[in-house]
């Protein structure tokens, strides 16, 4: 949840799709002379939802993607039922925003309320219409959508499989070059400055002092325990009074320390230097992405 990858990345990788940068040439992409860029104010921010990032304007926006998710799934269930398979259980499901910034901001409000959650942990987020329950794949099924056999029901499979041929549909031209490879390179940087070594230190001595050993800013809202990583889903995990005394404790140390302005102003100055440096491709990727939301929001209806 808390790596700044761009949603397209997440469908990308977690889709197996086909078409996506993810391995994009960002050679010459990033100064090497080891310079830290000056910062300027940061913004005042009273949310995640806030947060924009220079490179955040190159990126498929977290809330657009249940969008995505839903034409995939249409079309997988479409080439399924060519097949035979009328009640599949294993197509694509339709995920809730994730957010993709490294360090999350906090709100105390919502802490209060979610821990280190967001409301839309706690709700539902998939369309009636493609709500799953937990349900075993329907026979053939998972062959069909892999590929990995050449026909079920006498049919003949498309190549690569349902995924593929629905991926196909939506996820082309392929992006040759991917903003969120800029992202987690600038990721790379923004953790070795000096300035938020610095503030991280402070963070760290100020949670020691409130009885806990959390060594990086991001571990706290990253704990398995609080299902934010591992297996299963969020809702699974109960929200409990430690979550939300950790994270208080969290909000309080990062004031003291002046953790997140300072990140947010290190991680401003290093995405304007590579947006500069970067623009006509950065463009042009996202000329790519937006066609296919295009394409995902006609197939999605």
């Amino acid at each position: 949840m808390n790596k700044r990858f761009a949603a397209v990345l997440v469908a990308c990788v977690s889709l197996g799709l086909s078409g996506c940068g993810g391995g994009s040439d960002v050679s010459g992409s990033v100064e090497d002379d080891g310079s830290e860029p000056a910062v300027e104010a940061a913004p005042v921010v009273r949310s995640e939802a806030e947060v924009l990032l220079p490179l955040d304007a190159y990126m498929t926006p977290d809330v657009e993607m249940p969008v995505l998710y839903r034409a995939l799934n249409k079309l997988e269930r479409q080439c399924l039922a060519g097949l035979g398979i009328t009640d599949p259980g294993a197509v694509t499901k339709i995920s809730p925003p994730s957010g993709h910034h490294d360090l999350i901001y906090l709100d105390e409000a919502v802490v209060k309320r979610y821990g280190y959650r967001q409301p839309y942990d706690f709700v539902p987020y998939e369309d009636a219409a493609y709500r799953k329950a937990k349900k075993p794949a329907a026979e053939g099924e998972l062959e069909a959508l892999d590929g990995s056999v050449a026909s079920v029901n006498g049919k003949s499979v498309p190549k690569g499989g349902c995924r593929s041929w629905a991926s196909d549909q939506i996820i082309s031209p392929p992006l040759e070059f991917d903003a969120t490879d800029l992202a987690v390179s600038v990721s790379e940087r923004v953790n070795v400055d000096s300035r938020v070594k610095k503030a991280t230190g402070s963070w760290i001595a100020c949670m020691n002092g409130a009885g806990y050993s959390y060594k990086n800013p991001m571990d706290p809202a990253n704990f398995e325990r609080w299902g934010q990583s591992g297996p299963g889903d969020k809702r699974d995990y109960p929200l409990t009074k430690k979550e939300i005394e950790t994270g208080l404790h969290d909000v309080a140390c990062r004031k003291e320390s002046g953790l997140y302005t300072v990140w947010l102003q290190v991680r401003i100055a290093y995405e304007k230097r590579l947006v500069a440096a970067n623009e006509e491709r950065l463009v042009e990727s996202k000329r790519v992405l937006d066609g296919w939301m295009q394409k995902a929001k006609a197939v999605a209806g």
